[in-house]
């Protein structure tokens, strides 16, 4: 959500049932002005696209599947007319990688 002061919408991708996709789309809303909470690329309004909106931030619940967020672009880039351009920031690692894995048995041979 660093980047959402600097966009002028931001789609949040993720479940209405999931609190922390709606805390990322209130967040992104009270940052940019404009922030709104989508399931799918299907959920994405034209009427949300004015004249203002140049720069246009994604971002994803913790389990929103990576394919939903592709659809999304994918749609962006479509409503663009194809002048769209992708700039991804580095996705941030998850919590629970963070823990020791367990040592991986190998089989001397």
């Amino acid at each position: 959500m660093e980047l959402a002061p600097q966009m002028d919408l931001v789609l949040v991708v993720g479940s209405a049932s999931s609190a922390n996709s709606n805390r990322l789309a209130r967040i992104a809303a009270s940052l940019c002005g404009k922030g709104y909470l989508i399931a799918s690329e299907k959920d994405i309004r034209e009427e949300w696209f004015d004249e203002s909106v140049e720069k246009v931030g994604i971002s994803a619940g913790a389990s929103t599947p990576d394919f939903l967020v592709e659809a999304v672009i994918q749609r962006l880039k479509e409503f663009s007319g194809g002048r769209a351009s992708v700039i991804q920031q580095p996705k941030a690692p998850r919590r629970n990688r963070s823990r020791p894995q367990p040592p991986v048995a190998r089989a001397e041979r």
